[in-house]
């Protein structure tokens, strides 16, 4: 039979607060990071290895990808396939489209929490 520790003495152990402990020995917590799980394994001498899996990506997909991650760098680009949009060339046409943007940003948001009943109710054939 393995010895005994306190809390106190796993979680110096661990590197963790001796809260998480506590609260995973009382079912408080639910799950816990992956370096946590790490953390625990390795003090009974197990350790996990991860492979990634081959992920299989359509064209559609890994250009939408590309699009995004353009958007992230903050490159101007679209999300259409009608290719880029035109430049804005003054700070009113900009400031209008960013209005546009967030009203129609606010309306979906809106949408999404309309309970599905009520967006039934207003939906067009």
């Amino acid at each position: 039979m393995g010895r005994r520790l306190s809390i106190a003495q796993l979680a110096a152990m661990a590197e963790v607060n001796p809260r998480l402990i506590g609260e995973l020995e009382r079912a408080m917590r639910a799950h816990v990071s992956l370096e946590m799980a790490r953390r625990f394994l390795h003090l009974i001498d197990v350790s996990i290895t991860f492979e990634p899996r081959p992920v299989h990506v359509d064209e559609a997909t890994r250009i939408r990808a590309e699009q995004r991650r353009k958007l992230w760098t903050g490159e101007q680009t679209t999300l259409s396939t009608q290719g880029p949009p035109p430049p804005l060339s003054d700070a009113a046409e900009r400031l209008t489209a960013v209005v546009r943007t967030s009203r129609l940003a606010t309306g979906l948001q809106r949408a999404h929490r309309a309970p599905a009943a009520t967006r039934a109710l207003t939906s067009t054939p």
